[in-house]
């Protein structure tokens, strides 16, 4: 019997914070998601989420219906009185789940009650980055069972991490505005994606005065590529975002800096390198 409640426990954890990364906002009829959707050892795959214009009342909340695909399930979210996005789900137990808020401040936690425990969310920092050309504040929210989102209030989730599983955004449309890529073919992207980050050798190289850096990224993150002089001092910042994967680049004009070796640094969450690169007039 201990086997089976303890059993039953970790279901129940895994599956309510694995349900963090199916979860959208803001919710408006029309509003649309598309997101890539990757588990360990599988090839990834594009997940779709629509706001219908259609309302269920459940437990006194009005929920719209949301429609997921490839699979074409129906899930409920809605905007409860105390200021949280809420999803209704039935799985294991009837219940309400509290994933994100309309005015979410650093240092906010939230609980979610089951049968047997308490399970915490906390918005652990704020990241003021640029996403599909757009200024932007990330809230950064940690889940027990080392689950990790990336929400804004403008565009919902952008990024989610959970246990092997990765999900992020490649495009929505909020307001009736397309952002990104909002194409809903199901398609394998696994091989297009690179295998491993990658700081490129600058080209031309020496140059005079513009120059190309390349990099490539494994998971999506936030990306820093700066460049420094031949004392270390910093000259100046070429980007500063949050990235999907995929191959990047980048333009430097040294115009106006004196002749000589330069280095320019990658930093991402999980990768950092430098390299040289020469600047001859």
């Amino acid at each position: 019997m201990k086997k089976i409640i303890f059993v039953f426990l970790v279901l129940t954890h895994t599956y309510i914070f694995a349900q963090g990364l199916f979860n959208v906002s803001p919710l408006k009829p029309g509003n649309k998601w598309v997101y890539f959707y990757k588990e360990y050892l599988f090839s990834g795959w594009r997940l779709t989420f629509e706001v219908l214009d259609s309302v269920k009342t459940i437990k006194g909340i009005h929920f719209y219906a949301i429609r997921t695909g490839p699979y074409i399930w129906i899930h409920y979210m809605g905007l409860v009185n105390d200021g949280f996005y809420t999803r209704y789900t039935t799985v294991m137990f009837d219940s309400l789940y509290k994933y994100f808020k309309v005015n979410p401040q650093k240092g906010d936690t939230w609980g979610q009650t089951t049968f047997f425990d308490t399970l915490y969310s906390t918005i652990t920092d704020t990241l003021p980055l640029s996403w599909f050309n757009k200024n932007i504040l990330i809230y950064v929210i940690h889940r027990l069972h080392k689950g990790r989102e990336l929400w804004t209030k403008e565009f919902g989730m952008l990024h989610g991490l959970f246990e092997g599983s990765e999900i992020q955004l490649l495009g929505c449309v909020i307001d009736g505005v397309v952002y990104g890529d909002t194409s809903t073919v199901s398609v394998d992207e696994e091989e297009q994606l690179p295998t491993e980050f990658v700081l490129y050798q600058n080209y031309p190289n020496p140059f005079n005065p513009i120059t190309i850096i390349s990099w490539q990224l494994v998971i999506a993150s936030n990306v820093q590529i700066k460049i420094y002089d031949l004392l270390g001092r910093e000259i100046k910042t070429l980007v500063n975002q949050y990235s999907n994967p995929g191959e990047y680049k980048v333009t430097f004009n040294a115009e106006g800096l004196p002749s000589g070796i330069y280095f320019y640094r990658i930093i991402t969450d999980d990768f950092s390198a430098m390299k040289k690169m020469i600047y001859l007039k």
